[in-house]
């Protein structure tokens, strides 16, 4: 038991480091402004790195997702995103650090018109996943009706599928 939980941290310990280095080559890729923010975290604030490493690799992994749908548009406006909220954590974090009532006032400003610059983002990703979930159902009902309308020819496929699979699986048992 002792040696799986030695093997289990280990490969925690890769598999962070594998997703720290990709999140830090998608943000160079993509986001080099927030590459070097992010690098400066490592030895000033642990925490934060940590935590903003973890959402760049959320972020690599959902903008590889849509960019394999080969929207660029949408792509495009995911990385603009999370630049906008990269921004507003930021901003955040100076309204808290401020004592100054104008100062304050003009930061959540600036927050508010980068949380809806980001919502403008986030309106153009939606609608492109929406198109593609739609796509998909029109396919899933067209191909649910062929089979409707075939169904004694899909009944017939399967019964001789089933069959030689069960004669394959029953050939290796014997060897």
């Amino acid at each position: 038991m002792k040696h799986l939980i030695l093997i289990y941290i280990a490969l925690a310990g890769y598999l962070h480091a594998q997703s720290e280095s990709d999140a830090l080559a998608f943000l160079q890729q993509h986001q080099p402004a927030i590459h070097a923010k992010i690098l400066s975290l490592k030895a000033s604030d642990a925490a934060d790195y940590e935590s903003a490493i973890a959402e760049a690799a959320k972020a690599a992994a959902d903008h590889a997702r849509i960019a394999a749908t080969g929207d660029q548009a949408a792509a495009t406006a995911y990385l603009k995103m999370y630049a906008l909220d990269f921004e507003a954590v930021s901003l955040s974090d100076a309204i808290l650090a401020t004592q100054d009532a104008g100062e304050k006032q003009a930061l959540t400003a600036r927050l508010r018109q980068r949380i809806g610059e980001s919502f403008d983002q986030w309106v153009i990703v939606e609608r492109a996943r929406v198109k593609r979930l739609e796509a998909e159902l029109a396919k899933t009902k067209a191909e649910l009706e062929t089979a409707v309308t075939q169904r004694e020819q899909v009944i017939e496929k399967d019964t001789q599928t089933v069959i030689e699979e069960s004669r394959a699986y029953q050939a290796t048992k014997k060897k």
